[in-house]
């Protein structure tokens, strides 16, 4: 008897993994669709970095998703600096991608996005950013930018 229930148990945390799991793939397919026609959005509109606020959580396979995702639509065209925060435990995961020509000029991803949105006043609109700006060290900043810059 004991047995048998801790059999049922263990299917029915399986079946919850697999729910929550799709659940999460779901999320991330709508807010790819979303960032994607926002980084488009701001191509047309001359913009060289933009700020995508996005519904994935922390998830790395996610992360790396939405990156090439989005550098699949914008073709190298726009730098952009990615937001998500996880809705449990509300961690906010910043991540960021800058095109080869900002690169190829040695400039630092983070400072360079940081740097250009902060001139175009990008970041005021953008609390969840400042939430992160405000909670975390520069050295962790530098690391974790480093991290998912995108090659």
């Amino acid at each position: 008897m004991k047995f048998q229930a801790r059999g049922q148990l263990e299917i029915a945390q399986k079946e919850i993994i697999l729910l929550k799991n799709k659940l999460m793939m779901i999320q991330v397919d709508e807010s790819i669709k979303l960032v994607k026609q926002q980084a488009i959005d701001a191509i047309s509109n001359g913009k060289k970095a933009v700020i995508l606020e996005l519904n994935i959580g922390t998830d790395a396979k996610a992360i790396k998703r939405v990156l090439d995702e989005i550098k699949k639509v914008t073709d190298d065209k726009i730098s952009f600096l990615c937001i998500s925060k996880e809705e449990n435990n509300g961690k906010i995961t910043v991540f960021n991608y800058v095109t080869e020509e900002e690169q190829s000029k040695g400039t630092h991803s983070l400072t360079y996005l940081l740097t250009h949105l902060l001139t175009h006043s990008y970041l005021l609109t953008h609390s969840l950013l400042l939430t992160y700006l405000l909670t975390h060290s520069r050295t962790h900043l530098l690391t974790h930018s480093r991290r998912y810059k995108g090659k």
